[in-house]
């Protein structure tokens, strides 16, 4: 009732309910251990007792094979959620999912809910046990089943049998996060955010709420916002431990957590993803240029508070002598505590607090931890990490100075970033405009440890070629074409204006940047 509500219990409450539930834990139902488990985690009081939920996860493993879809993904979302550290109980539902020993298949049995719990709780999780892949394989193939059986008939039989927005943003940013690419997955989830997103623009962002979509069949229908109150089962949250506040869905239909998630996915496909890459950043590109502006400004956007230690680690690099930047955010929004002048040598300082890492493992990151920071060094970025337990033991500003120092040397004379490069080529666009003044942005993420590197020559060439290829890049030209045509664009090119690719892209990028400046100033096109 609490965790409905929205209100944390007092603790001395919850700790009397956990010790009366400990010694009669092997008598609750599949169903009351899941409801123990969500209600905890979404009352954000999971953490507090560590020993409950590692007994309550030797109780579930071994139930895995006989419990119900719901009671599973709820179960592995609360442990993601409360960001707890659970590997038998994972494994064992991988392995359920992927070789089930029943006589049906786990995962067609799966609702659209509970898809995108499982894979937000895995990937969230940082799962890599080699079974990984072919968990997110399976899931993937069951969801594009899942999907063609829903719309093969037009309209679902219930208003849960079909995506909503969360879900299919928590989708995307799973596999984006277990840098897991399933180009027809990808393209279905990506053409119905594509479908909402153009919808929001015609009909106004306010009149997208609630609109149900007609599609074809094996396309992805996305349930109106109002499946939201008639459903019977609780939404799980994004990254906060309640019901995602939706309050802001208006834009585009995505609230700005959604968002958040969306604009990563869009990073992780420009920098990251290597098999279907090309077609996955087409898509993307067929989006409204605003509504990908304001992707990068949800990012960019989100303040959270900067800590003590953040700020003693930018004054004492400052102290050394070095010009910083605290704060900065790249132009595609994630943000670094600190950053070396010039920030185009792409040299930074994060600070890892205990929120980059599991509460009951204090020392290994989490999934959301490790996907920034790949996303840091896929974009050109070297990064010291900075853990709050080495800092901690460091009790004097000489040795805080001498760690930094050392940390620095041995990152500027490695080997920079290795970057999944495409070829040269002369429709490659520049990276856009630095935001570095704008506010930091959510999305936080550190590895424990560095990994190894060759060495190399010690300064980094400010023109040393980075892969900043854009969506347009990846488009044939007869597709930047219709795309001219749809945004209202002069589609023709002279031939004394130079190359038809070239000319076309400028065009587009010019109309994106515009877009891009009217949703900075907060403008709702």
């Amino acid at each position: 009732a609490f965790a409905t509500a929205g209100v944390k219990p007092p603790r001395r409450f919850v700790a009397a309910t956990v010790a009366t539930c400990v010694p009669r834990i092997s008598s609750f139902s599949d169903q009351g251990l899941s409801n123990i488990a969500w209600a905890l985690s979404t009352a954000d009081v999971a953490t507090d007792f560590p020993d409950f939920f590692a007994l309550l996860a030797g109780e579930v493993t071994g139930r895995v094979p006989t419990m119900p879809a719901q009671a599973i993904s709820n179960i592995v979302w609360a442990y993601a959620n409360a960001e707890l550290v659970a590997d038998e109980l994972f494994l064992a539902v991988a392995r359920d999912i992927v070789r089930p020993v029943r006589a049906h298949d786990r995962a067609a049995g799966f609702n659209a809910q509970e898809f995108a719990n499982v894979a937000f709780a895995f990937a969230k999780n940082g799962f890599d046990d080699p079974i990984a892949a072919e968990l997110y394989e399976t899931l993937a193939a069951a969801v594009l089943a899942y999907a063609a059986r829903r719309t093969t008939l037009g309209t679902p039989a219930s208003s849960r049998d079909t995506f909503i927005e969360q879900e299919v943003a928590n989708l995307l940013w799973a596999y984006a996060c277990a840098d897991h690419v399933d180009p027809a997955l990808l393209a279905m989830l990506w053409g119905a955010v594509n479908d909402r997103a153009r919808r929001a623009r015609r009909f106004g962002h306010e009149g997208s709420a609630g609109m149900r979509f007609e599609t074809t069949p094996g396309a992805l229908a996305l349930e109106p916002d109002a499946a939201l109150e008639s459903s019977q089962q609780q939404m799980p949250a994004q990254e906060a431990g309640a019901p995602a506040d939706r309050g802001d869905s208006a834009r585009w239909g995505f609230s700005a957590e959604e968002r958040r998630q969306l604009q990563q996915v869009v990073m992780h496909a420009r920098y990251e993803a290597t098999g279907g890459r090309a077609a996955v950043i087409a898509d993307m590109a067929r989006a409204p240029p605003e509504f990908l502006a304001d992707l990068r400004a949800a990012l960019r956007d989100y303040d959270p508070r900067k800590s003590k230690a953040q700020m003693q680690v930018a004054q004492i690099v400052a102290a050394m002598g070095i010009d910083v930047e605290e704060e900065h955010v790249t132009p595609d929004g994630l943000s670094l505590d600190v950053a070396l002048v010039p920030t185009s040598r792409r040299v930074g300082i994060e600070f890892d607090g205990p929120a980059h890492f599991f509460r009951n493992d204090p020392r290994r990151p989490t999934g959301r931890t490790v996907f920034k920071q790949r996303l840091l060094r896929a974009s050109g970025w070297r990064v010291v990490h900075v853990p709050y337990w080495a800092w901690n033991e460091l009790t004097t500003d000489e040795a805080r100075t001498a760690y930094l120092r050392a940390e620095l040397i041995d990152l500027l004379t490695a080997q920079p970033p290795a970057r999944k490069r495409q070829a040269p080529s002369s429709s490659a666009a520049a990276p856009p405009p630095d935001s570095s003044k704008e506010r930091r942005t959510a999305a936080r993420g550190t590895p424990s440890r560095r990994s190894p590197q060759r060495p190399a020559p010690a300064a980094v060439d400010e023109d040393d070629e980075f892969d900043d290829r854009d969506e347009y890049s990846a488009l044939s030209v007869a597709e930047l074409r219709v795309l001219c045509a749809q945004r209202g664009l002069d589609k023709t090119v002279r031939r004394t204006e130079g190359d038809a690719r070239t000319v076309l892209e400028r065009r587009l990028r010019d109309d994106a940047a515009r877009s891009s400046e009217t949703s900075a100033g907060d403008v709702v096109v």
